[in-house]
C-alpha cells in the first residue's frame, strides 16, 4: 500500500521516479507486478503541487505515455521551472481616502466628463454641467 500512496513532496523528479521504480521492482519480486500504466498513474497521483498542471497533460497523451516518457516530460518541466527567476513578492496597494476639506468640491464620480457647454449655458439634460453615468 505504501507504493500507491507514495508522494513526491520535496523530492526531485529523478529521485521520486527512482523510488517509485524501486518499489515497483520490490513488489514484482513478491509476485505483485505493477504494469507500466499503473506505474505512470501512481507517478501522476503523487506529484507535488508545482507539477499539477502536468497531470492532465500527460493523461491526455494518445497513446498513454510510458513511464519513461512521463518521466522525461516531467524532467523537462522541472528544468524549466527551476530555470525561472524567483517571483518577487506580491505587493498590496491600498487606496487611502484623501481627507475632505470643508467647502472643497467633491471628487467627480466615475464616468464624468467635462462640461459640453460653457458655464451658465443650458445643459440639455446634464446635471451640474457634466454628464455622469453613475446616477
Amino acid at each position: 500500500m505504501q507504493f500507491r500512496n507514495f508522494r513526491q513532496d520535496a523530492l526531485s523528479i529523478t529521485d521520486y521516479c527512482c523510488r517509485l521504480e524501486s518499489m515497483a521492482t520490490s513488489l514484482a519480486e513478491f509476485s505483485d507486478p505493477i504494469s507500466d500504466r499503473q506505474l505512470v498513474l501512481t507517478l501522476l497521483r503523487g506529484l507535488s503541487g508545482k507539477f499539477r498542471h502536468m497531470v492532465s497533460i500527460l493523461k491526455m497523451h494518445r497513446p498513454f505515455p510510458t513511464f519513461a516518457e512521463a518521466r522525461t516530460h516531467l524532467l523537462l518541466e522541472e528544468m524549466e521551472i527551476d530555470a525561472w527567476p524567483p517571483s518577487p513578492p506580491s505587493a498590496v496597494i491600498a487606496a487611502t481616502p484623501r481627507p475632505t476639506v470643508l467647502g472643497a468640491p467633491a471628487p467627480p464620480c466615475l464616468g464624468t466628463f467635462p462640461p459640453a457647454h460653457p458655464p451658465g449655458a443650458p445643459t440639455g439634460g446634464q446635471r451640474n454641467g457634466h454628464r455622469c453615468r453613475c446616477g
